[in-house]
C-alpha cells in the first residue's frame, strides 16, 4: 500500500478539513510540475552550466572569465543555484536569457500535461488558495481546466505583491500566489541571487511579514511537492521556519527519511508519509498517491473519539447494587446516595466509555433512582450539590433547570445546569448534555471568555457548575429596544461572529450548533445600556448542549421547536450522529442570527427551505437598510450563508472579512475597500437594476432592450471594465439604425479616452460596441465626480436611437 490510511497526522488532517473550522491552503513546490516535463531547480541549473559550458568558446575563456566559470562550476556543486544563476546573468547574459526563453517557453508551458494533483486541489470544497514556487504557470492552467468557462475570476499575485491579496484571501475567493513569479511575467522571476534579495527585502515591512504569519495562523497549510527543510530553495521557506510558524500544518512527503522525520518533529510540522508508486519502466510517480490521500481528505467526515474531562470520585468496583436498596436511601438520605450513584456512574464510564452499552444499560435500569437522586431545589435537602447551596431557580426546559448558586466561599455566584432525571436515562439527551460539559471544559482550559467559565460537573445528578455570566441575552436586548440595536446592526453582528470565530479556532474546535438570541450574553450589558457599553461588550454563548467539538463521540439532540427557523437544515433530525462535524452550521445560525437582528423577527419555520426564501430575505433587509449597495451585499451574504448545502456557504472568516469590508463601505473608506465594492457601488448610484455575480465579478444592468451592457472588476491591474453591445430592437429606426449606433459608440468612446480610459479599437462588431477600462484607483480620488460621469455615459447608450 502507497501509504497508511490510518495515520494519525492523515486523520487530524481530514478532521479538521470536514469540519472547516480553518480554511486549507496548499503550497505547492515543483514536485507535480516535474512529472510532467517541468525541470526542477537543480536540474535547471544543471542544464544551465552544460548551456555555458558547451556555448563558451575556448578561446573567449581570459584569466577572469575562467575565474568566473570555476565558480560557476563550484557553486553546482554545493548546490548554490542562487549564486549559479546569479552568475550566468551576469557574465553569459545572452546564453541565460536564452536559456530562460526556451525553457520556460509560452508554447511549451501552455501544451505540455496539467498535473491531475493540481486540478484536484482547486476542486476540493474547502480549499481556495495555493501558493506556490513555481513559475511554470500550470496551477493557472489547472484552475481554467477545472472551471472555466463557468468558474470565477482568480486572482494572482507575484511574490513581491502577496500583500495585495490579504482581503481577497480572506473572503475566499480563488487566489494564487506566484511567490517566485510567474513564466508570462519576466519581471516578477525569483531565479537568482539578486533577484532573491529584492523579494527578502519585502520582508523587511512589516506587513509582509505579518500577512505570512496570518496565513499560518488562520489557515491550515499543507504543503506538497517540496521539501520544506531546505530553507535555501526560497525566501519565503526560510522565513517561514525562522519565524517558527510550521507547528501544526501538514507537510505530504515520500518516503521521510529519519534526519527529517526529527526536523519535522522539533519544528512541530505534521508528516503525512507515502511511497511514490512505480511504472512499468521504472519510473517513480507521485501524483496517483497524492491523488488518493487528497480524495482521503475530501471525502471524510468527521466522526466520534474519546474526550477527558477531569474524573470525579469513583467506586472501587462495578458491581452494580440492587436498585430497591438504592431507592429506599434515596428517599432517607438523598445526598449521600446521589454521591455513591454518581461515583458507580463514573467508574463505569471510565472502564467502559461514557457511551457505552454499560452505562447506557445502568441508566435505562436504575431510571427511577436517577430520578430521585437528580432532585435540586431551594430547599433542604436539594439545595446543595458539591459545596454550592443553590438559591434561586434561572431558567427550565423539558430537558434540564438552570440554578443561581453561591459557592463555598460565600462570594462567588456559580450556575448550575442539571439535566432532569426522566431525561438523564435518555442516551441522545444525557450525550449531547456531557458533550456540552466537555466543550465548556475545552474553552475554560483555554481561558477564553466567550462561554462561562468550567467549575466542576457531577455524573448524578448530570449537571455542570459554571460561571454565572451577568449580562442580557440578544433577545431580550431586542425585546425592549429593537430599534437600538439595529441603529448598530453592524457591530453587533460583528462582535457575535468574533466570539464564535474564537470559538472555532480554540484548543477543542467547539462548534456550538445552537445559536440564536437567547443563547448570545453580552457580558455585563443589560437592558437599557447605554449604546457604547453594549458595542462593546464581550459577546458570550451559553447552553453548549448541542455543540460538538474535535474530541466530539455520541450522538446529539436536534431542534427547538419553538425557533426551528435558526436551525440548519441538517440538524433536522432527531439523532445527528451521521451528519459530518462541520462549522458550516454555525455559519448557517449565524447568517439567521443576522437577519433576526436586521429584521427585529425570527426566521420563519423552513429557514432556507421555505419557498421564495431568496425574495423573503430580499425584502427584510431591503426594509432596514436604506443604503442599495449594503443592502443588495448583506442580502447575497445572509442567502449564502443560509444555503441549504453546507458546502455552499462561506466560511466565518470570510463573513467576517465581507462584514469587515461592509463597514468600510458604510463610511465611504473606498481606498480602504476592496475595488469590487467600489465598482458595485458604481452600479448602485447609476440607478438601473443590475444582476452581480460574485463569480464574475460583474453587474449587468437589466433592461428590455437588446443592451448588454455591464460593469466588471479585472483583477489583473485592479481596472474597471466597461463592456457595451446593442442590437436593433422594435423602437428603433430600422434604416438609420447601424449608423447611429456607429456614431454613439464612437462619441462615448472619444468621451471615455479624453477621461483616461483605454477603449478597444478596430472595425467590424469594434465600431459598434465598446470594451473600456481604467484603474480603479483613478476613480478614487474623487470618487462622485467618477460617478457622476459614468452615469451620464450609461445613460447616453440606454438611450434610444433613432
Amino acid at each position: 500500500m502507497p501509504y497508511d490510511h490510518t495515520q494519525a497526522n492523515l486523520k487530524i488532517l481530514c478532521k479538521r478539513y470536514a469540519e472547516a473550522s480553518k480554511r486549507t491552503v496548499f503550497f505547492v513546490g515543483a514536485g507535480g510540475s516535474a512529472e510532467v516535463g517541468i525541470p526542477t531547480w537543480g536540474e535547471l541549473a544543471e542544464k544551465l552550466f552544460r548551456r555555458i559550458d558547451d556555448a563558451t568558446p575556448t578561446s573567449a575563456m581570459d584569466d577572469n572569465l575562467l575565474a568566473e566559470f570555476h565558480e560557476l562550476e563550484a557553486s553546482l556543486k554545493s548546490r548554490d543555484y542562487w549564486q549559479l544563476f546569479d552568475l550566468a546573468e551576469k557574465h553569459w547574459r545572452q546564453d541565460y536569457e536564452d536559456f530562460l526563453a526556451e525553457e520556460f517557453s509560452d508554447e511549451l508551458l501552455e501544451n505540455c500535461e496539467i498535473p491531475r494533483s493540481y486540478i484536484k486541489m482547486w476542486k476540493m470544497r474547502n480549499a481556495g488558495q495555493i501558493a506556490t514556487l513555481n513559475i511554470d504557470g500550470l496551477l493557472r492552467r489547472a484552475y481554467d481546466t477545472a472551471f472555466k468557462p463557468s468558474g470565477a475570476k482568480i486572482f494572482e499575485y507575484p511574490g513581491t505583491s502577496v500583500i495585495d491579496s490579504k482581503t481577497y484571501f480572506a473572503r475566499n475567493f480563488p487566489v494564487l500566489l506566484h511567490l517566485h513569479g510567474v513564466h508570462s511575467s519576466r519581471s516578477t522571476w525569483v531565479m537568482n541571487k539578486s533577484e532573491r534579495e529584492r523579494l527578502f527585502s519585502s520582508f523587511e515591512r512589516g506587513d509582509y511579514r505579518a500577512f505570512v504569519r496570518n496565513i499560518f495562523e488562520n489557515y491550515n497549510v499543507v504543503f506538497v511537492g517540496i521539501n520544506i527543510m531546505d530553507g535555501a530553495i526560497s525566501p519565503i521557506i526560510e522565513e517561514i521556519n525562522n519565524a517558527k510558524l510550521l507547528q501544526d500544518h501538514f507537510w505530504i512527503a515520500p518516503e521521510i527519511k529519519p534526519d527529517a522525520y526529527k526536523w519535522a518533529q522539533s519544528v512541530g510540522v505534521r508528516v503525512i508519509n507515502y511511497i511514490p508508486e512505480t511504472t512499468d519502466e521504472g519510473q517513480r510517480v507521485h501524483s496517483p498517491v497524492i491523488c488518493s490521500i487528497l480524495d482521503d481528505i475530501e471525502s471524510f467526515k468527521s466522526r466520534d473519539e474519546q474526550v477527558v474531562l477531569p474524573e470525579r470520585p469513583r467506586s472501587n468496583s462495578t458491581e452494580v447494587p440492587k436498585k430497591e436498596e438504592v431507592i429506599k436511601n434515596a428517599a432517607s438520605n438523598p445526598a449521600e446516595t446521589a454521591q455513591s450513584v454518581d461515583r458507580l456512574f463514573e467508574a463505569i464510564g471510565q472502564e467502559s466509555g461514557f457511551d457505552g452499552k454499560l452505562v447506557n444499560a445502568f441508566a435505562r435500569e436504575f431510571e427511577v433512582p436517577f430520578e430521585l437522586c437528580s432532585i435540586l431545589g431551594t430547599t433542604k435537602p436539594y439545595n446543595s450539590i458539591e459545596g454550592v447551596t443553590i438559591t434561586s431557580k434561572l431558567s427550565a426546559s423539558k430537558s434540564s433547570n438552570v440554578w443561581l448558586g453561591l459557592r463555598g466561599d460565600g462570594n462567588t455566584l456559580c450556575a448550575i445546569k442539571a439535566l432532569s432525571g426522566q431525561a438523564l436515562k435518555d442516551d441522545v439527551e444525557r450525550s449531547s448534555f456531557r458533550r456540552g460539559i466537555e466543550s465548556l471544559y475545552f474553552l475554560s482550559r483555554e481561558n477564553k471568555k466567550v462561554a462561562p467559565t468550567y467549575f466542576f460537573h457531577t455524573n448524578v445528578p448530570m449537571a455542570v457548575a459554571m460561571e454565572f455570566v451577568e449580562g442580557a441575552t440578544l433577545a431580550e436586548h431586542m425585546g425592549s429596544a429593537r430599534e437600538v440595536i439595529q441603529e448598530k446592526w453592524l457591530d453587533v453582528s460583528t462582535r457575535i461572529g468574533e466570539s464564535l470565530l474564537t470559538c472555532h479556532q480554540s484548543e477543542g474546535g467547539v462548534l456550538h450548533r445552537d445559536l440564536k438570541p437567547n443563547n448570545i450574553i453580552f457580558e455585563k450589558a443589560y437592558v437599557g445600556c447605554e449604546l457604547a457599553d453594549l458595542v462593546e461588550a464581550n459577546v458570550r454563548f451559553i447552553n453548549f448542549d448541542m455543540s460538538w467539538h474535535k474530541l466530539s463521540s455520541g450522538n446529539t439532540k436536534s431542534i427547538s421547536a419553538d425557533e426551528v427557523g435558526f436551525y440548519a437544515p441538517e440538524q433536522r433530525n432527531f439523532v445527528n450522529s451521521d451528519s459530518p462535524r462541520t462549522a458550516k452550521t454555525d455559519v448557517y445560525m449565524y447568517g439567521m442570527t443576522i437577519l433576526y437582528v436586521l429584521s427585529g423577527a425570527s426566521p420563519p419555520d423552513g429557514g432556507a427551505q421555505r419557498e421564495n426564501w431568496r425574495q423573503y430575505v430580499k425584502s427584510k433587509v431591503g426594509s432596514r437598510l436604506r443604503e442599495q449597495l449594503i443592502a443588495e451585499r448583506m442580502t447575497r451574504l445572509i442567502i449564502a450563508m443560509t444555503s441549504e448545502d453546507p458546502d455552499k456557504r462561506p466560511d466565518l472568516r470570510t463573513v467576517l472579512t465581507e462584514l469587515e469590508m461592509t463597514a468600510s463601505a458604510i463610511g465611504e473608506k473606498w481606498t480602504a475597500v476592496d475595488p469590487d465594492l467600489f465598482v458595485e457601488k458604481i452600479l448602485c448610484d447609476i440607478g438601473y437594476d443590475y444582476e452581480w455575480s460574485e463569480d464574475a465579478i460583474a453587474g449587468k444592468i437589466l433592461t428590455p432592450r437588446l443592451i448588454d451592457l455591464s460593469l466588471s472588476f479585472r483583477p489583473k491591474g485592479q481596472l474597471l471594465v466597461l463592456s457595451f453591445t446593442r442590437q436593433r430592437d422594435d423602437g428603433s429606426d430600422r434604416k438609420n439604425f447601424g449608423g447611429k449606433l456607429g456614431e454613439l459608440v464612437a462619441r462615448i468612446n472619444s468621451s471615455l479616452q479624453q477621461q483616461g480610459w483605454q477603449c478597444e479599437k478596430g472595425g467590424g462588431h469594434h465600431s459598434r460596441s465598446i470594451e473600456a477600462r481604467i484603474p480603479v484607483r483613478e476613480l478614487l480620488t474623487n470618487h462622485e465626480k467618477s460617478i457622476h460621469s459614468i452615469r451620464q455615459v450609461i445613460n447616453e447608450l440606454m438611450s434610444n436611437i433613432g
